[in-house]
């Protein structure tokens, strides 16, 4: 059985060539193709409940740092078992609190 070496070496060089002109057109078509004058704009929108929190964010940092004092004043009464709960206020605020939060979305 022989085998042929020419028609092995022709096929792959055939291979390459078209290779090499697939890859002439599309550097040719790129050069010839117009620049876009504008590019894409990008755009960003969102939800209620981002804007509600982004509002949040400008408000506490609106409203500057903590009391550092009052912080340790309520950390001395905590640890001393000194700090009473009302638990009807407590309520109270975490409803409308969550009355607040409930309009924003």
């Amino acid at each position: 059985m022989a085998i042929n070496m020419n028609n092995v070496g022709n096929r792959t060089n055939l291979h390459v060539e078209q290779k090499q002109k697939q890859q002439e057109a599309v550097v040719k078509g790129a050069e010839q193709a117009p620049a876009k004058a504008t590019a894409a704009k990008d755009s960003v929108s969102l939800t209620p409940q981002a804007q509600a929190l982004k509002g949040m964010q400008k408000q506490v940092s609106a409203e500057g740092t903590f009391n550092k004092e009052r912080v340790e004043t309520l950390k001395k009464a905590i640890l001393n078992g000194e700090y009473a709960i009302d638990a009807d206020k407590l309520a109270q605020k975490m409803s409308a609190f969550e009355g607040e939060f409930g309009k924003a979305i």
